[in-house]
């Protein structure tokens, strides 16, 4: 059992048909889909280039102090990311970690007072609200990777209202569409979903550095989506996210946690110090895989306070049986 459910074994053997589901629901219309949540990205970039909101390559963008290496290499193409404000700063992309939304107000308020726009990094927040207002429509776009969720192998989507920027980024989705090296990528991600040895492993990296070229998403990742939605993923997640609130709600940090209305990636736990190791050593004793990471309680990127937690795995192929077994390893280990 880990924190990412390896999808691609699910469907390895599968004939994959679409369940017709509108994945975003009433802001479907709003939404451009892409090869992953690295192509979405670099559209988005491409476009305020195009507009003079990025007039060059030193324009910055702040950027939370923790990002995947490959997300600071796409936005390297296009812009600066920085993890401090300056006078060149022209943006943020604010990153809903793990599912868990950010202070809006504060950053929305912020945000307009210095002219920044905003980018929300969705990568991890599929389905979160703040305040009732679902994360991805606070700023200028919003960026979404459907693998982090779903057994998609790849795919992703630009959340943007501006109907001249959804010109934009489909028809540069048309133009540069290379079948041929889609097909080869999505074969290497399934390569080493299946079999992750260094070998293949390495194959992966040299792919990443084409991901953000790629961008039409492929058929077969948006019908993964729809049926995964249509046969109830995010409700197992509503699910193990609420059986987790009722066994510790009583946690430092955990009333406000669990008061939001979020679908998580994982959930953190916090715990004093000594026995966040015990409760990680406990669950990878059972072979579940957990770690001791750092979460930021203000949930505000421009006034972070990050703190150490055990992140949970609560992923569609956590049945509630195991949820249970695991809360149960927890509870015995604290």
């Amino acid at each position: 059992m880990t924190i990412l459910f390896n999808y691609t074994k699910k469907y390895q053997n599968d004939v994959v048909h679409s369940s017709q589901v509108d994945i975003f629901g009433d802001i479907q219309k709003d939404v451009v889909y892409t090869f992953s949540g690295k192509s979405a990205l670099s559209l988005v970039l491409h476009y305020l280039r195009s507009i003079g909101k990025l007039e060059n390559k030193s324009a910055e963008i702040f950027v939370p102090q923790w990002l995947g290496y490959w997300v600071y290499m796409t936005m390297h193409k296009s812009c600066f990311p920085s993890t401090s404000l300056s006078e060149r700063t022209r943006g943020i992309m604010v990153y809903h970690q793990w599912g868990f939304p950010q202070d809006m107000e504060y950053i929305s308020s912020f945000c307009k007072e210095k002219e920044l726009f905003i980018i929300e990094d969705c990568a991890h927040s599929f389905l979160s609200f703040y305040r009732g207002q679902r994360v991805g429509t606070f700023g200028k776009a919003a960026i979404f990777s459907f693998a982090k969720f779903f057994p998609s192998i790849v795919g992703g989507a630009v959340l943007v209202e501006d109907i001249q920027a959804q010109k934009y980024m489909t028809s540069r989705i048309m133009e540069e569409h290379m079948p041929a090296l889609a097909e080869r990528t999505l074969r290497h991600r399934m390569v080493y979903d299946i079999d992750p040895s260094e070998d293949n492993r390495v194959e992966l990296e040299r792919n990443y550095a084409v991901y953000d070229k790629l961008l039409k998403m492929p058929d077969v990742s948006r019908s993964i989506v729809e049926q995964e939605i249509a046969n109830g993923a995010i409700e197992v997640r509503r699910r193990n996210y609420n059986l987790v609130k009722e066994a510790f709600g009583a946690l430092d940090y955990a009333e406000e946690l669990f008061s939001l209305d979020v679908i998580p990636w994982v959930i953190p736990l916090f715990f004093t110090e000594g026995v966040g190791e015990k409760v990680v050593k406990a669950l990878r004793d059972k072979h579940i895989e957990s770690g001791i990471y750092a979460f930021d309680i203000n949930r505000n990127m421009i006034k972070p306070n990050f703190k150490h937690c055990v992140a949970i795995p609560c992923h569609q192929g956590v049945d509630s049986e195991m949820m249970s077994n695991m809360i149960h390893i927890i509870k015995h280990a604290i």
